[in-house]
């Protein structure tokens, strides 16, 4: 199987879920990549280690329709854990849909 390779440089990049295991390592290697020159990490929690040249914003799953998500690249980050895990890291059906 071949390895993709993201190409074009000066794209944006948007990363949902930033707060777990799969956004943290997504959203450093992108910054490593040199291709991007804007990744908006969005999260439902505030973000306390935050990566230098990142823009972090808060916002709920209910407003996740409402957010301008316009971008080149887009990456949805939910640990495994949250579809199986109940409690604190449920989702409900109404925000599994996205």
């Amino acid at each position: 199987m071949k390895t993709p390779t993201i190409t074009r440089d000066r794209k944006k990049a948007i990363v949902i879920g930033y707060e777990g295991f799969v956004g943290k390592n997504v959203i450093e290697l992108l910054t490593q990549h040199g291709a991007y020159a804007t990744i908006l990490a969005i999260g439902v929690k505030s973000a306390r280690d935050r990566i230098k040249g990142v823009e972090y914003q808060r916002s709920s799953m209910a407003n996740m329709d409402q957010l301008d998500l316009a971008c080149d690249d887009f990456f949805m980050c939910y640990d495994s854990s949250f579809f199986n895990l109940g409690g604190a890291h449920y989702l409900s059906k109404e925000n599994y849909k996205y």
